[in-house]
């Protein structure tokens, strides 16, 4: 079991650039659209791409400490350590607090409104 273990570090170690430049946008876009279905109050599709953008933000923790246990520190892997835990608390979030994002969407889209300059037709200028 540690070989396959070892034998796994390596090859994440090996591909790293692979991995980043396809696990990340993947991530990012499956957030992306977990808030996007989140907006249009799909609950279905909100939990789908939750758990596909969650299975993806582990991944890059998989990734990432494969790095941590040979002792290699950068910046870098703090950096999408950070973004892994932001993806993963936006969809957890987006998960749990469906319902009281549903309560309070009335509100929001008042102030996000209200906040947008207002159109002037283009014969009144």
């Amino acid at each position: 079991m540690s070989e396959l273990i070892s034998t796994l570090a390596d090859l994440s170690r090996t591909y790293c650039v692979g991995i980043c430049a396809f696990l990340i946008p993947l991530d990012l876009t499956l957030t992306g659209c977990t808030l996007f279905w989140l907006v249009t109050q799909r609950p279905k599709m909100v939990t789908r791409c939750a758990i596909a953008a969650c299975t993806v933000s582990l991944l890059i923790f998989l990734h990432i400490s494969s790095w941590f246990t040979i002792g290699v520190v950068t910046p870098v892997t703090f950096i999408l350590s950070g973004l892994g835990l932001l993806c993963l608390s936006v969809n957890l979030s987006a998960v749990y607090g469906y319902s009281q994002f549903q309560r309070h969407l009335p509100q929001l889209k008042n102030l996000v409104l209200t906040s947008l300059p207002q159109r002037v037709p283009v014969g009144k200028l």
